[in-house]
């Protein structure tokens, strides 16, 4: 069995991106997505107003991040 890999080993100098920005926005999109619709789902199950109030509005502010990221 051989050494394990440091941590050191995985950071370098480039000042090349080893990921496209449309991958990364891709990613970016489909979590705030996923989060949008867990909040949909937080929402549609809560059994106090208070608490669907406060998932409706991180609704809406996860819905202007996203317009500002995107």
């Amino acid at each position: 069995m051989g050494k394990p890999k440091r941590w050191e080993a995985e950071v370098t100098n480039s000042t090349v991106a080893p990921f496209s920005e449309k991958l990364m926005l891709f990613h970016t999109e489909a979590i705030v997505s996923t989060a949008i619709g867990f909040y949909g789902v937080g929402l549609s199950v809560a059994q106090r107003r208070d608490i669907a109030g406060h998932y409706s509005k991180l609704i809406a502010e996860m819905g202007l991040y996203a317009e500002l990221i995107f």
